[in-house]
């Protein structure tokens, strides 16, 4: 069990540092940041969590 906890946490860092990756790579392309306007737009109207903008 703890193995598996292990693997998560490690493609969950993945994760994170691709998507910072990805973020910092498009952040000036207005195409993504319509697309990240709107999602964190419809974040708020639901009262959801919010991710952290990077």
């Amino acid at each position: 069990m703890a193995s598996l906890l292990q693997l998560i946490d490690l493609l969950a860092a993945e994760e994170n540092m691709f998507t910072s990756r990805i973020a910092e790579q498009l952040r000036d392309h207005c195409g993504y940041r319509v697309i990240q306007q709107t999602a964190r737009h419809r974040r708020q109207a639901r009262g959801g969590a919010r991710r952290r903008d990077r």
